[in-house]
């Protein structure tokens, strides 16, 4: 089959392969962001409470990696930064809860001191001061021991806790079970179970903002690098929606999708035309001046080799993943036009096989849709020949022998021949 051929043809890429890896780490970069608001709390606290306040560990660096069999590593990086968080944090507000009581323990005791001195100097206008009235009942529950309730109950919580919840949420939540564990056996139940129902409702919240924020980013992964007018509209969509933290609905998919099917078909169509110009190149073809501009644009293009002086293979590209070649002739050419044609169509059938192994090593992957045998239609006449005419045709075998010279001028230095 080497008369007139239709190629269709794929472009090979990994984006989605990248786009569940973009997700994955800004999973992971969360937890990060996390981690470093830990460590600025305990900061903090370690400025007002000194060494009773611990260093936060750090979960290792990410394995930042460009392979999707990779991911599963960041994964299990995740669950276990995740665990390490969660455990950090409740040992933090143990120890700050501990350090709060330690140090109004401390205050409590020079009170009872100051009372008691100003008692035994008669500054209390000549009262009599009972031990009980100045001296309050520690012994009913120590400092140590209500820490020590505190920190495991906490640790239970943030164990339910989703990893996005904010500080703010959860110091409403260690009210919560503060207040939970002062009350008497009667409320704490009930309080406990109020307790639980504050932690679903946040990580209700959370998750929801999680999940839409991964949404947006997925979005914007979509079109991140991508040019165009109709990827800068989309963009914006995206922007809006994420600052409102809106739902990402079918509506804006479907513009984002529109958007980027687009762009990547304008995008693959310049990317094929690309190498085509080079596969045709490698093959010793000369390209018709402004070849990719012609071809941009919707028209024909043509290429032809020293083999075919007086002809020439016309390539026109489609949108819809197709690229037509057929093999045209200068009308000015004389000679014996059948048999001509026939050598002509033959040796372009050849060297069309060689041009599919090429663009495919370049990441195009292409395969003849459509093929006649050569004579089925007469070569089309062309008045406005792009290159220059020969005179006189050659015979089947000059031509043979010009495409042989033609190959061996590409064999690299030292290869064999």
């Amino acid at each position: 089959m080497s008369g007139p051929k239709t190629g269709s043809y794929t472009v090979i890429s990994g984006a989605e392969v990248k786009q569940v890896l973009d997700q994955t780490l800004a999973q992971a970069r969360s937890i990060q962001s996390s981690f470093m608001a830990l460590a600025a709390e305990a900061g903090r606290a370690q400025e007002n409470y000194g060494n009773l306040i611990s260093n936060t560990l750090s979960p290792p660096a990410i394995p930042i990696v460009g392979g999707y069999w990779k991911i599963v590593k960041i994964e299990e990086w995740i669950d276990a930064s995740r665990k390490l968080f969660l455990e950090q944090s409740a040992r933090l507000r143990r120890e700050i809860k501990t350090a709060e009581l330690e140090a109004l323990r401390l205050q409590r005791e020079a009170d009872i001191l100051v009372k008691a001195s100003n008692a035994l100097r008669g500054d209390t206008a000549g009262t009599a001061i009972e031990a009980s009235a100045v001296i309050p009942r520690l012994d009913e529950v120590t400092p140590e021991q209500f820490a020590l309730e505190f920190g495991d109950a906490l640790s239970k919580v943030y164990s339910q806790l989703d990893i996005d919840v904010d500080a703010a949420d959860r110091k409403r939540l260690e009210a919560l079970v503060e207040d939970a564990i002062s009350s008497r056996l009667a409320e704490r139940q009930a309080k406990e179970q109020h307790l639980q129902f504050e932690i679903r409702s946040i990580n209700q919240v959370w998750e929801g903002r999680r999940n839409r924020r991964l949404a947006h980013i997925a979005l914007r992964e979509k079109l991140s690098s991508l040019p165009g007018s109709e990827i800068a509209t989309a963009r914006s969509l995206v922007e809006a929606s994420s600052a409102d933290d809106r739902e990402v609905d079918e509506t804006l998919r479907k513009t984002v999708s529109d958007a980027v099917d687009a762009a990547v078909g304008r995008a693959n169509r310049i990317f094929v035309q690309e190498q085509a110009a080079a596969a045709f190149e490698e093959l010793g073809y000369e390209l018709q001046e402004g070849f990719s501009t012609l071809l941009a644009t919707g028209k024909p293009a043509h290429v032809h080799s020293v083999e075919m002086k007086g002809y020439a293979v016309r390539v026109q590209q489609h949108r819809d993943g197709e690229m037509q070649f057929r093999v045209v002739r200068d009308a000015a050419l004389g000679g014996d036009e059948n048999l001509r044609d026939r050598e002509v169509e033959e040796l372009w059938c050849s060297d069309f096989a060689d041009l599919i192994a090429v663009v495919d090593d370049n990441g195009v992957e292409m395969a003849a849709t459509y093929a006649l045998e050569p004579g089925e239609i007469s070569v089309q006449r062309v008045d406005d020949f792009p290159f220059q005419a020969v005179a006189a045709p050659r015979s089947k075998q000059d031509i043979a022998e010009q495409r042989l010279l033609s190959k061996q001028m590409f064999i690299p230095s030292g290869g064999s021949q």
